[in-house]
């Protein structure tokens, strides 16, 4: 066995926590940083290692090191707790680490969206780096987009892969999706990025820069309705933050949430106002509607794809949305998120369905 320390960060991961450290049963050391869950995840943690430390949250990047920092050895696998270890990247890594050719190793993952591993769409082979030496690496970069740099050493690819459970459901996509956005935002705000009454243009560009990379560039299309959805996802949620940066220059107070906390701007605050809070009510709207859905049988390509693009015309010409500007178009989009959120969410309730009766 390897000299390797294992490390995570956990937050209310009751539902992963588990499978994850199955994987890991092979691991010298596992060290878990735990930022305060109110669910069984300290519990079941404790259960696989008895090094379960709680850290208040001060970040993605500064939460790793931390957990870095308390390990016994110099070799780190970091993965996050909707992760599992592959058995061929068990392999690899001890078969590696019994002479290390490199300080730091780029390993696959296998990513899953609502069940099925996406192949697609920029999804794969998706290398992160993640196993390395911390005495040439650590974790840098920004709030939601950290990674281990390595200084003054080299890197390579290893075999085997991570396999990434990245939402089990589409209301646990868009809760993620708007903290990301959120302190992405956040982050854009502190650059002094700033949107102003002429950057509508800007604001409709870049989602559709976004959907052709994904769709048509990586061939997300490959990936039949999951890849739509991410393509589709994905550009609404470029629009998102990109809004939400927009709604940072509204009021001298501003409200950016990342997650429930304060942080840079929204017009009415966190009553539901904001985006940040129009996406959480959207959610659960949508949810209630999806379920009753009468005609559920027959959701598909036209209500995924054509009604959602429809509720934005009809907001946009018939409602006369987009007279009022970029708040009318952020408007607009919203209506537009709301229908593709609730066919989306129906169509899921399908494919469960027809799954229970397989």
């Amino acid at each position: 066995m390897a000299d390797l320390t294992a490390t995570i960060i956990t937050y209310n991961e009751g539902q992963n926590i588990q499978a994850c450290l199955e994987s890991l049963t092979w691991v010298k050391e596992i060290i878990i940083v735990d930022s305060g869950s109110s669910d069984r995840t300290v519990e079941i943690c404790r259960g696989y290692t008895d090094k379960v430390v709680i850290n208040p949250w001060v970040g993605f990047v500064e939460q790793k090191n931390f957990a870095v920092s308390r390990a016994t050895y110099d070799w780190i696998l970091n993965i996050d707790a909707d992760e599992r270890v592959s058995e061929e990247l068990r392999h690899a890594i001890e078969r590696e680490l019994a002479a290390p050719r490199h300080d730091g190793y780029w390993i696959a993952r296998r990513n899953y969206f609502l069940g099925r591993w996406m192949r697609h769409g920029g999804w794969y082979p998706d290398r992160v780096l993640r196993l390395f030496d911390r005495r040439k690496g650590r974790f840098g970069g920004l709030k939601v987009h950290e990674r281990v740099v390595i200084s003054d050493g080299s890197t390579g690819v290893i075999d085997g892969y991570l396999v990434h459970a990245t939402y089990r459901n589409v209301s646990q996509y868009i809760r993620k999706q708007d903290l990301y956005t959120g302190i992405s935002a956040e982050e854009c705000v502190k650059r002094g990025r700033r949107l102003g009454p002429v950057s509508g243009v800007e604001l409709l560009l870049r989602p559709l820069i976004k959907f052709v990379q994904v769709y048509l560039l990586k061939r997300g299309f490959l990936d039949g309705m999951h890849g739509w959805i991410v393509a589709v996802g994905a550009s609404y949620f470029n629009f998102f933050k990109y809004a939400k940066v927009w709604e940072a220059g509204l009021a001298p107070d501003p409200i950016v949430d990342g997650g429930g906390t304060a942080h840079a701007s929204a017009p009415g605050g966190l009553d539901g106002s904001s985006i940040h809070g129009r996406l959480r009510r959207l959610d659960t709207e949508t949810q209630a509607r999806a379920e009753s859905t009468d005609r559920l049988a027959g959701v598909g390509w036209v209500d995924v794809a054509v009604r959602p693009l429809l509720t934005f015309m009809n907001a946009c010409l018939c409602r006369q949305a987009c007279r009022r500007g970029l708040r009318g178009l952020v408007d607009a989009t919203l209506m537009s998120f709301s229908t593709f959120v609730r066919s989306v969410k129906a169509w899921e309730l399908l494919m469960s369905r027809e799954r229970s009766l397989e």
